[in-house]
């Protein structure tokens, strides 16, 4: 990457997104860096024109709208059209923290040898408000994404050419945990990444989340996509409950230093609400 300041493309797919995509937009659109190309494809809404609507309102977007397809063959066709030379996906209920971009930007500069760079997110509730942040293992090695899914593709982003060198693109079967398995594969295919000590995303709870609505669904497609990558399921398990534990006491001491027993109940009953 040469030093001038790259073009960083962000993509967005949105099907019937029109109560939560204004938000997304101008979370964008505030980002302080000056070179950022929002492309927003519509796949295929069915929701009387409310999403068509929203976009039309924000002419430095760059959007179409075409027939349903899915989640992964749009951010594909999203990667396909991509003038950037930085990328990343974000949904269109999620939000962009303020500087992200610029962040990102100022550590592929330090670091042009890196194909990409990642950084922690913010979990909220359906009306944008603070839930809790992510707890990851920042700085584990990138293999260990596939035990403890750490990184999440909205704080995640990738140079374009080491996607196409690579031959990166979602997995168009996929229809829930594309994103799980493209970041296993990007492990797999050892790029340079490196971790970004800052909140770049955040990610909404809501009732028509599709890992609610689909819950069974998304179960049996982990099940495959662990297959595929060799993942023992035993040992997911095993990981899981372990650092359950681990994050549970590090919240509730975190809690108790802040303001004591209260806000270990405060904190408690924002983990059971989610």
């Amino acid at each position: 990457m040469s030093s001038k300041l790259p073009l960083v493309t962000i993509m967005t797919p949105v099907y019937n997104g029109a109560d939560y995509l204004v938000p997304l937009i101008e979370s964008v659109a505030a980002q302080d860096y000056p070179h950022i190309e929002h492309l927003v494809i519509d796949d295929g809404s069915t929701d009387d024109g409310a999403t068509v609507a929203v976009l039309e309102q924000y002419p430095h977007l760059r959007w179409w709208s075409r027939e349903n397809r899915g989640q992964y063959p749009t951010m594909n066709e999203g990667l396909s059209a991509a003038e950037g030379e930085i990328i990343c996906f974000i949904s269109a209920d999620d939000l962009m923290t303020p500087g992200a971009v610029q962040a990102v930007v100022d550590k592929f500069l330090a670091h042009p040898e890196l194909d990409g760079v990642y950084g922690k997110m913010l979990w909220m509730g359906e009306d944008g408000s603070i839930r809790y942040a992510q707890e990851v293992i920042t700085r584990a090695p990138l293999w260990f994404h596939r035990y403890k899914p750490f990184i999440s593709h909205c704080s995640l982003y990738i140079k374009r050419d080491a996607i196409e060198r690579n031959d990166l693109l979602f997995d168009s079967s996929l229809r829930y945990l594309g994103d799980f398995d493209w970041i296993n594969r990007i492990a797999d295919a050892s790029l340079k990444i490196k971790f970004l000590d800052k909140v770049l995303s955040m990610v909404r709870f809501h009732e028509q989340q599709t890992s609610r609505v689909h819950a069974d669904a998304i179960k049996m497609e982990s099940k495959l996509i662990q297959e595929r990558h060799g993942i023992n399921r035993l040992l997911v398990k095993i990981t899981l409950f372990i650092l359950h534990w681990i994050t549970i006491v590090q919240a509730a001491w975190r809690a108790y230093n802040m303001g004591g027993m209260n806000e270990v109940r405060r904190v408690a009953s924002l983990r059971t609400s989610r």
